[in-house]
């Protein structure tokens, strides 16, 4: 191929990327507005409102005593929490059995045997609602930690929108080298896939929900049917939200930077682990979803990274050959500008706006190791269990 010709491809690939890039900026949720809530101090009310914090809890002796202490000290509400051991192994239940000790508001249960059909995590909560009784239901995850008003505004809010669900994306906490790749990209990507705006709005089919943080009215929990009719459900938390919203309750999804936090996983074995559970799934199961979006990240996020160099080199080749160049640079400008926003939207140091390429290519290989797992092994594992190919596998 002439010189001539390769500028010409090259200039044409480089300003696709610019296109491609700017819309991506678009579709992606800016941070602030009426969908973010920060924790307010609690109105001074003459009853409190009554909650029940049910937290799951399968091998989290690291993670409860911060959880539970955060849950402890609410202000503004009347509370319990019921910690759900899930058969672990490694001491929660003796670490859960003395937060009970200390503190009448805490209670623990064991769940009984999984049986065929759950989710382990769905039964534990499913059989911790069962001995709950407040009018608000609040499920927590065991590695969530709260801010003391989070509770009360949390309440406020959802009556305040008139909503019988809310729930808050938390502010990932990163700390390894594989978190800090990883999170950011991954939660762009949900940003991009889930638009709050459309949950919001009831006239809207749009459903999603975080499981970390998920607070219903429990008429509306029960009139669902509870956890019980998602049990096979892997990502139960946005098959509660569609079954909410498609019954006609009003749904608030929405994110956070100061009122819940949460650090997912503490390694990067965890880390995949977890998202090649969820991944496929939270692309809608569908393979043309994922495949495509590899490929579009491919192509936008890691190509030109080769390509520019190319056109660079190529720039005084040829006609056509400084056109090509600049907007090689334009395009490379653009992908770490736009990596900026990621990054900055995240609690990851802003030097890791330049590993955002890299960062596409584990996430991608993530998706296709959810894909396989999925579609072709036809089951999933997490935290020693496995688990067949579901309800929300096959829609």
């Amino acid at each position: 191929m002439t010189a001539a010709a390769t500028n010409g491809l090259l200039l044409v690939y480089h300003l696709a990327v610019l296109v491609a890039l700017a819309v991506l900026a678009r579709r992606t949720r800016a941070p602030g507005g009426d969908l973010t809530l920060e924790p307010a101090f609690p109105e001074r009310t003459a009853a409190p409102p009554r909650i029940d914090v049910v937290v799951p809890a399968r091998n989290e002796r690291e993670n409860l005593p911060a959880c539970v202490g955060a849950l402890l000290g609410q202000r503004g509400v009347e509370l319990t929490v019921t910690v759900v051991d899930d058969d672990s192994s490694d001491g929660t239940r003796e670490v859960a059995e003395a937060l009970a000790r200390a503190d009448g508001r805490v209670r623990l249960m064991r769940a009984p045997a999984l049986p065929p059909g759950w989710i382990g995590k769905v039964h534990a909560l499913h059989h911790g609602v069962a001995v709950t009784d407040a009018p608000w239901l609040l499920f927590v995850d065991a590695d969530v930690t709260t801010h003391r008003d989070a509770l009360a505004t949390a309440v406020r809010e959802a009556v305040r929108r008139g909503v019988d669900v809310l729930s808050l994306s938390p502010w990932q906490r990163a700390q390894t080298f594989g978190e800090r790749l990883v999170q950011p990209v991954v939660f762009a990507l949900l940003d991009e896939r889930f638009s709050m705006a459309a949950v919001n709005d009831p006239a809207s089919r749009v459903s999603a929900a975080n499981g970390q943080f998920l607070l219903f009215r429990r008429a509306a929990y029960e009139a669902i049917g509870g956890h019980a009719a998602v049990r096979g459900e892997v990502l139960e938390d946005v098959a509660l939200a569609r079954r909410a919203k498609g019954a006609g309750f009003r749904l608030f999804f929405g994110t956070t930077r100061t009122m819940v936090e949460a650090r997912m996983y503490r390694s990067f074995a965890a880390l995949w682990e977890g998202w090649s559970k969820n991944l496929f799934l939270l692309l809608g199961a569908r393979v043309s979803s994922a495949f495509g979006l590899v490929l579009r990240d491919v192509a936008v996020w890691v190509l030109p990274l080769v390509t520019a160099p190319i056109a660079w080199g190529l720039a005084s080749r040829g006609p056509g050959g400084a056109a090509s160049a600049a907007a090689a640079g334009a395009a490379i400008v653009m992908l770490f500008t736009q990596a900026a926003r990621l990054v900055g939207g995240s609690p990851v140091p802003i030097t890791y706006l330049f590993l955002v390429p890299f960062g596409k290519l584990i996430v991608g290989m993530l998706i296709m190791a959810s894909w396989w797992k999925h579609a072709v092994t036809g089951s999933v594992g997490w935290k020693g269990r496995r688990y067949p190919r579901g309800p929300a596998g096959e829609r």
